[in-house]
């Protein structure tokens, strides 16, 4: 059983696109709850038929993606996860996915705005792929496309699906805001791919908008940023969650921590040796549970939607403490030895008036162990 999980987790790409894509999407869905004043326990079920019916979705566009890339994969010498699987499987899981999309079709056919939403991220995804369109190789199009499926649809969708459960009339400005947040936010990170993707690209000959005008791409990801950050403001003002700003602090302390200790970039789009995608941790991890903490404080019932939030989406979470576990125990021990040092100094200075030495065997172990730990940065996150 576990080998099939781990075949069909591998066959779909899951791991790149399980907390990357749904985790801040259902934070939309806890945002626009909470600023309706509703109870998750309330509307958990339009979430949990969302989460689902873009799960099947966000696996049909791996699926669809690796089998029109296979010959430009091989091309490239790049692997294609789907390049070794039979036929079968490959029917398989497609067929999977239709049905489950066919069935939240059928679950939502009295609310036609998220009927057309849902179908809007499959189109979106199937022009950006398949030929003869296949809008990935039409420069500027496979951006508005990617951002489109992958954010713009799948936002709006959550969003929508809150203020029916709730039985709210759409608030269009809050709808507009989000859109356009997703819609900067899916743009920065189609470009992220493709500059990433540059080289592979190049030598499968497809003409993405990154790999044809790499410089308008960066200035692009850049505009795309500074708009996404203005309109995520304005969001979380709306909202009236102090604690989703508020988490904001230690997430640039942690970023300035790696960065000052590992030597970890913090990258608007594009590559580094050794990188971390500004703001992508925190809409994975800190964006929902901001507005579930607070939710669940507002309404104690709403607790066990953290729960089962937490228990789904924690890997970036354990990631994060892990990493700022780390960090903190490199700071107090680099504090520890600068302070024996300066206890050390005048000792010195009074046997001898030779500047002070450090070439004792514990001295030097323990500044060689730091360098080897500041040498081995954590692993970066990928998007």
């Amino acid at each position: 059983m576990r080998r099939l999980v781990r075949t069909l987790v591998e066959t779909i790409r899951a791991d790149a696109w399980w907390e990357h894509k749904l985790a801040p999407m259902l934070g939309s869905g806890y945002m626009t709850a909470f600023l309706l004043g509703a109870s998750l326990r309330d509307v958990w079920p339009a979430l949990a038929l969302t989460l689902g019916a873009l799960t099947a979705a966000a696996a049909y566009v791996s699926l669809i993606n690796d089998l029109t890339d296979i010959d430009d994969d091989r091309v490239a010498g790049k692997q294609n996860r789907l390049a070794r699987r039979s036929r079968g499987v490959r029917a398989g899981a497609l067929a999977g996915c239709l049905a489950i999309g066919a069935g939240a079709t059928v679950a939502w056919r009295d609310d036609l705005l998220a009927v057309g939403l849902y179908a809007g991220a499959w189109v979106a995804f199937s022009l950006y792929s398949i030929p003869p369109v296949r809008l990935k190789a039409r420069g500027i199009l496979g951006v508005v496309a990617d951002a489109a499926g992958a954010h713009v649809f799948p936002q709006l969708l959550v969003v929508v699906a809150v203020f029916h459960r709730h039985g709210t009339p759409l608030d269009a400005g809050w709808i507009a805001a989000v859109a356009a947040w997703a819609a900067a936010n899916g743009v920065r990170g189609a470009v992220w791919h493709q500059l990433a993707d540059v080289d592979v690209d190049a030598r499968a000959g497809i003409r993405t908008f990154g790999r044809i005008h790499p410089r308008r791409a960066h200035w692009l990801a850049r505009a795309s940023f500074a708009i996404e950050l203005a309109l995520f403001a304005v969001l979380l003002w709306r909202s009236h969650n102090a604690l989703a700003f508020a988490l904001l602090v230690p997430y640039f302390a942690l970023e300035a921590l790696r960065s000052k200790l590992w030597g970890v970039k913090l990258v608007i789009a594009g590559r580094a040796p050794v990188f971390r995608i500004a703001m992508h941790e925190y809409y994975i991890v800190l964006y929902p549970l901001s507005f579930l903490i607070a939710a669940s404080i507002r309404h104690p019932f709403d607790a066990p939607v953290l729960v089962a939030h937490v228990v789904l989406f924690h890997r970036t979470l354990v990631e994060m403490t892990r990493h700022a576990g780390r960090a903190a125990r490199e700071l107090v021990s680099a504090r520890r030895s600068a302070s024996r040092r300066a206890v050390a100094a005048p000792r010195g200075r009074s046997r001898s008036s030779a500047p002070p030495t450090h070439s004792g065997r514990t001295s030097a172990g323990r500044r060689g162990t730091a360098q080897r730990s500041a040498s081995r940065p954590p692993a970066t996150g990928t998007r």
